[in-house]
């Protein structure tokens, strides 16, 4: 069955009528908008109470002007009279005294003489010397005088093996730290590991009296200069 529209239904004949009363409500609106009043409502009067304390009269103080201080005037300056040479007294006794080599001159401070940095009468300033720094490595190392064939011969002639290391057959290695200084001195001679890894039995403190006992070394050289050197010196402990 074939649908026919009716030529009634068709609603594009009314559009500038429906366009038309649409303007139409709209301006009607608008002037209906513009030409209507407003009115606020009335604020109610706020009530103001009065207190008592409002009815207190406040006294007014009388400001009365105060008295001028005086101020003195200025003394007169003192005039110095100055007398001629001529007329000078010549009553006043001067009292000459001799020194001699015993005479003790008292001065309020001791004088310590002029000083770089320092002025008459005051100590000099204290000079800081400066330690020479540690090294560890350098060009040439201290050398045991001899060599080091030397110094193993020096160790083995002079260790004496603890009783008590050798009741227990402790072996092992000793390590052993001390400062060769600029003239090479042995100083500051001690075990380089922690007491809880040494092998104790009192190796240790035979190694380090060994060395105390070593003669001076070859010091160290660093720029063609003398220097002080940390040394490590391992020591074999074996029982024969």
């Amino acid at each position: 069955m074939e649908l026919k529209k009716s030529i009634k239904a068709d609603v594009s004949k009314k559009t500038t009528t429906f366009f038309l009363i649409g303007m139409l409500v709209i301006q009607l609106v608008t002037l209906g908008d513009f030409s209507y009043t407003w009115y606020d409502k009335p604020v109610e009067a706020l009530k103001v109470t009065r207190s008592a304390a409002d009815n207190e009269v406040i006294e007014q103080t009388e400001i009365t002007q105060q008295p001028a201080y005086y101020v003195p005037p200025p003394p007169p300056p003192t005039s110095i009279e100055i007398v001629p040479d001529d007329q000078a007294d010549d009553d006043v006794e001067i009292q000459e005294t001799e020194f001699n080599d015993e005479t003790v001159v008292q001065t309020p401070y001791d004088f310590y003489g002029m000083t770089p940095g320092g002025t008459p009468g005051a100590p000099p300033p204290p000079t800081h010397v400066e330690e020479a720094p540690i090294f560890t490595v350098v060009e040439i190392m201290p050398e045991y005088p001899g060599g080091q064939q030397a110094m193993l011969s020096f160790i083995q002639k002079n260790f004496n093996y603890p009783d008590e290391a050798r009741r227990f057959d402790v072996e092992g290695r000793v390590l052993v730290s001390f400062l060769v200084d600029e003239q090479g001195n042995i100083t500051d001679v001690k075990p380089l590991l922690p007491p809880n890894r040494q092998l104790g039995y009192g190796l240790e403190d035979e190694a380090v009296r060994v060395v105390k006992k070593m003669p001076k070394w070859k010091p160290g050289f660093q720029r063609n200069k003398a220097v002080r050197v940390r040394y490590t010196l391992p020591i074999n402990c074996t029982l024969n």
